[in-house]
């Protein structure tokens, strides 16, 4: 079964092998194709990014573009080994109404790529509390506008949450 969720974020690694390791798991589940190129929900052919790479090999920076991913927040953690900074920022109404924001834990820096012990914090977000604190109310199930309703708390959250991926990207390479 798939999971569908709005994914976005930036992570840098301690050291190459780190990154080539996140390169590697994130080609063999579909979402970057062999040209280190983001394809959202895996398997379709249109790519998030058709000019500028979202891989900085220099400063081992990943970048994920925002956008929605076929099953890619069920494995956002295998990501985080020898990550020193970074925030992944996710989202999902599929059979949900949630959102997670992951970090690396201080032990990410030196895990071993491939590692199975605790290298990020995900703080779980409840997106009706989220819109109930943010003043966009809550609409029942049966309202007619409830994915409108949806919609507008997702685009606030992630207003609110994400990172600047862009421009992390473009400070990489200055």
């Amino acid at each position: 079964m798939s999971f569908y969720a709005n994914v976005t974020g930036y992570l840098q690694y301690r050291t190459d092998e780190h990154l080539q390791a996140a390169v590697r798991r994130l080609q063999s589940g579909g979402w970057l194709n062999e040209h280190r190129r983001w394809i959202p929900e895996n398997g379709c052919q249109r790519v998030v990014t058709e000019s500028a790479t979202t891989i900085d090999d220099v400063h081992r920076l990943l970048v994920i573009p925002p956008a929605l991913y076929r099953n890619l927040a069920r494995v956002t953690t295998d990501l985080f080994p020898g990550v020193v900074r970074g925030k992944v920022v996710i989202s999902s109404i599929d059979g949900c109404f949630d959102a997670w924001i992951e970090r690396p834990l201080p032990r990410a820096a030196t895990a071993s790529p491939g590692t199975s012990s605790p290298v990020s914090d995900i703080e779980c977000i409840g997106l009706e509390e989220y819109a109930q604190g943010r003043g966009l109310g809550v609409t029942e199930f049966d309202h007619e506008k409830y994915a409108e309703w949806q919609g507008e708390v997702l685009h606030q959250f992630h207003t609110e949450h994400d990172p600047d991926v862009l421009e992390i990207l473009e400070a990489g390479h200055r």
